[in-house]
């Protein structure tokens, strides 16, 4: 019993260090470091969300005229 004790104890201990991360101060980039975001997507998702729009604006109507 005290050896699932102690092995639960150090599991508990290790898990609560590991999830510490890294801490400091927060500080802005240089003038000349800042970064390109990436694009949040790609053309076909862009192109695929409007296709998804468009299809619900018409199962709207289609709703709507009873049909």
């Amino acid at each position: 019993m005290q050896t699932v004790k102690s092995t639960l104890l150090v599991l508990l201990f290790g898990s609560l260090l590991a999830a510490c991360g890294l801490k400091g101060p927060l500080y802005l980039p240089e003038n000349g470091a800042v970064a390109k975001p990436e694009a949040a997507q790609s053309s076909t998702g862009a192109q695929d969300q409007q296709a998804d729009k468009q299809a619900d604006k018409q199962a709207d109507k289609e709703d709507d005229s009873g049909g």
